[in-house]
């Protein structure tokens, strides 16, 4: 092969390669919906610091494969930080992904402080699939703050066909959301990794249909302060969601003494999963009734391995109706009170159907099986 031919192939390879991803700064456009506008597929989109950029009515829209990126929380204020605020009402998101015309792929959102109005708006980032053609693949969300009356933090809905898969939610925050901190559904293969969802007026964390969703290292506290039942309004609720972890997580002040729900962990109707190595508590005196994790609505396999336990009153429970096929390991009781004794429940009707090691309730199997 002669030099001009090799030359030539190559300029021909190298006219066919994708132009390189091009960085929009948001400033250098009229509005940061014309940057976004301008951008192609595999471009950033930049959010300078300070803000705040507010949102137009219904939230950005993303409709394409794009990282969007800022310079994180600053001081928590509006005027520090890439803050990006939301119009007042229902619906106003700050960012809404549209896949109704074609799939996307691998988008991306880091260093962002997503704050809503005084007053209740949509969700701070709000990526529902409505439709049974299209998909969003590769979704990646870090160190992003949610911070107020949101009706969630970060909602995510593949819909009927589970149309959302690979999904990264690492070292975010949601704090006083109006509804849920997370809410996932209908999703496959959901990483939450590390976190603080504190302060919602329901759930911290919510998922449901999210086969092998895996929470590593989360925290949760003083969530469901509108709870109105202690069986299914938990700071962590996994409904249909099979396969599930829960590793290292931290829960902490989810019973208080006047409100309703004061349970940590709720397993409905899952086939398969594990909760080990967290930690539970409340701060201050034990309060009767308060929970760390009950497990129900048909629930089979669940492996509730050694965890941590400060001032709760029963740290597992099994409904006896309706769970089959569960294991308990010893739990650590690190401090307890008269309002707070650290016991097992599973009731007698029940304990044929489970293997429980350690200490049980009247009629479940101390000592193992």
């Amino acid at each position: 092969m002669t030099r001009r031919l090799l030359a030539a192939l190559l300029l021909l390879a190298a006219s066919r390669l994708p132009a390189e991803a091009a960085l929009l700064n948001v400033r250098d456009y009229p509005s940061p919906a014309a940057a976004i506008e301008a951008a192609k597929d595999g471009d950033r989109i930049y959010f300078p610091s300070p803000g705040p950029y507010l949102a137009p009515p219904g939230g950005w829209k993303i409709s394409k494969s794009l990282e969007i990126f800022g310079d994180g929380v600053g001081n928590g204020t509006r005027t520090s930080g890439s803050a990006l605020v939301a119009r007042a009402g229902a619906g106003n998101n700050v960012f809404f992904l549209d896949a109704s015309s074609q799939t996307l792929y691998n988008i991306s959102f880091r260093d962002l402080f997503l704050v809503s109005p005084d007053t209740a708006s949509g969700d701070a980032i709000h990526a529902v699939i409505n439709d049974a053609t299209h998909k969003i693949a590769g979704l990646r969300f870090d160190a992003v703050t949610c911070r107020g009356p949101f009706a969630n933090g970060i909602h995510v809905d593949g819909g009927a066909q589970q149309a959302i898969l690979l999904v990264r939610i690492a070292d975010c925050e949601a704090n006083s959301c109006a509804g849920n901190g997370l809410d996932i559904r209908n999703c496959t293969t959901t990483y939450v990794l590390g976190g603080f969802y504190h302060g919602c007026r329901h759930f911290g964390i919510y998922a449901e249909n999210s086969f092998g969703i895996r929470l590593i290292g989360t925290a949760l506290e003083e969530n469901q302060t509108a709870g109105t039942s202690s069986d299914y309004d938990a700071q962590l609720r996994l409904k249909l969601t099979h396969a599930f972890t829960v590793i290292g997580c931290h829960f902490e002040d989810f019973s208080q003494a006047g409100r309703a729900a004061k349970t940590a962990i709720s397993v409905e109707n899952c086939r398969g999963g594990q909760i080990s190595t967290s930690g539970f508590g409340n701060n201050g005196q034990g309060v009767s009734g308060s929970r760390g994790i009950f497990i129900q609505g048909g629930s089979q396999n669940i492996e509730v391995g050694v965890n941590t336990w400060s001032m709760v009153d029963t740290t597992v429970s099994i409904r006896p109706s309706d769970a089959s096929g569960c294991v308990v390991l010893p739990q650590n009781k690190f401090k307890t009170d008269a309002r707070a004794a650290g016991s097992i429940a599973i009731p007698s009707a029940a304990a044929d159907r489970h293997v429980i090691y350690g200490d049980g309730q009247p009629g479940g199997k101390p000592g193992g099986p």
